[in-house]
């Protein structure tokens, strides 16, 4: 490819390689780093890509006889509800190759980036979700539900821009909905609305802290998402007796308590205490019964720790505070396997150590480093915060 692309020759490719004409690859088949660099060059890709084309194990194309989609799907959400996320990603894999339609296609491309949103690999839920939303031939709902999904996707990866922009396109497709002549579900159009706003609201609660020239903005945009969204949520849970929407609505409360302690609508030592309370309602994370929601009490940490960072000066107090949320945030984490949460938490833990008075070098043990190489593989944005925790530690 590289040498008809380039129009050379096999000695000007060799010579390009640093290889011989005959002896391009090694006997073992395992090319060297530097030939997938060089060869990255001549063909104008990354070295990733070239990597991830030499090392692919082709599946086959082909579903398993007699698996039909229904089934597959109806499987894979089995799973999803069982928690079973690896076994989700391949029924939905294979129920992407049993497709028939477009908007089953995209159905399984949801199946199976909840699946990997479950084990913690962000990159390619988004993916998954990328891969479904370019599909022509979609249904008006099931682009919008693929539109929210992906933007959840995007601030999951702390990829705030593409996030809300991707959630107001969501916001925008839902409302043309609306009209005459769409494919127009009330219960379904309040859910994927609802999210929307959700991640739009979420998102801009973060840029209102890295942004203080349109701070005034970005708290009122935060604060409309985010009350509109649980006025969404309680609606349905009124309608519809679903006790699911409650956790999110809970995380929607949380997040409003940033906004209103970075605006100056609340003092910031107001909104603390009433983060500190609700965490103390869950003073034994271990004890609570079996499926109690612990992600939005996680997010709540993750609150907390936004506000101490940011607004509590005295250091002493600034570090007692962001020690509490961050030892409960990690008991949430623990039981919850939550990677996004474990990821702001780590964020936090760096701030937190490096603003210590005995020198800011914090020191890792074996299972700081296991946690800091995971979250650097599943977040490319955590990438530079992690080589600066592993190279400034003074032991490992």
């Amino acid at each position: 490819m590289a040498r008809i692309a380039r129009g050379w020759s096999g000695r000007q490719l060799a010579e390009h390689l640093g290889r011989d004409p005959h002896n391009v690859i090694p006997k073992s088949g395992v090319p060297r780093v530097d030939l997938v660099f060089r060869l990255a060059r001549a063909l104008g890709w990354s070295p990733a890509a070239v990597l991830e084309d030499l090392c692919v194990e082709h599946a086959a194309s082909e579903p398993e006889l007699g698996a039909d989609f229904d089934s597959l799907n109806r499987a894979a959400y089995a799973a999803f509800i069982a928690g079973r996320f690896e076994e989700m990603i391949s029924l939905a894999l294979k129920a992407q190759r049993a497709a028939s339609t477009p908007d089953e296609r995209a159905e399984a491309c949801l199946r199976e980036a909840g699946g990997w949103d479950g084990v913690g690999r962000y990159v390619e839920s988004l993916e998954a979700l990328q891969r479904g939303s370019q599909l022509h031939g979609l249904s008006q709902m099931l682009r919008a539900r693929l539109h929210g999904n992906l933007g959840h996707a995007y601030y999951l990866l702390s990829r705030i821009v593409e996030a809300e922009g991707v959630a107001s396109a969501a916001i925008d497709d839902l409302a043309a909905m609306e009209g005459p002549g769409s494919d127009f579900d009330s219960d379904s159009h309040a859910y994927a609305r609802a999210f929307a706003l959700y991640t739009r609201g979420q998102c801009r609660r973060v840029r209102l802290q890295t942004e203080p020239e349109s701070a005034s903005r970005l708290a009122r945009g935060a604060e409309s998402d985010l009350k509109a969204s649980m006025a969404e949520y309680e609606r349905l849970r009124s309608g519809t007796g679903v006790m699911a929407y409650e956790p999110v609505v809970d995380t929607c409360r949380g997040g409003l308590l940033v906004v209103d302690a970075i605006s100056g609508a609340s003092p910031p030592d107001r909104c603390l205490e009433r983060i500190l309370a609700r965490l103390a309602e869950v003073t034994d994370p271990t004890q609570l019964p079996s499926g109690y929601p612990l992600e939005n009490i996680g997010w709540w940490c993750v609150f907390g720790c936004e506000i101490a960072s940011r607004l509590i000066t005295p250091p002493d107090r600034r570090d007692q505070l962001l020690g509490i949320f961050l030892n409960k945030g990690y008991e949430i984490v623990e039981l919850s396997k939550h990677w996004a949460l474990r990821e702001r938490l780590l964020v936090f833990e760096y701030v937190r150590r490096i603003g210590m008075p005995e020198g800011g070098t914090p020191v890792l043990d074996a299972e700081d480093v296991r946690l800091v190489v995971d979250a650097m593989g599943r977040f490319p944005s955590f990438r530079p915060v992690g080589w600066s925790l592993l190279r400034t530690s003074p032991r490992i």
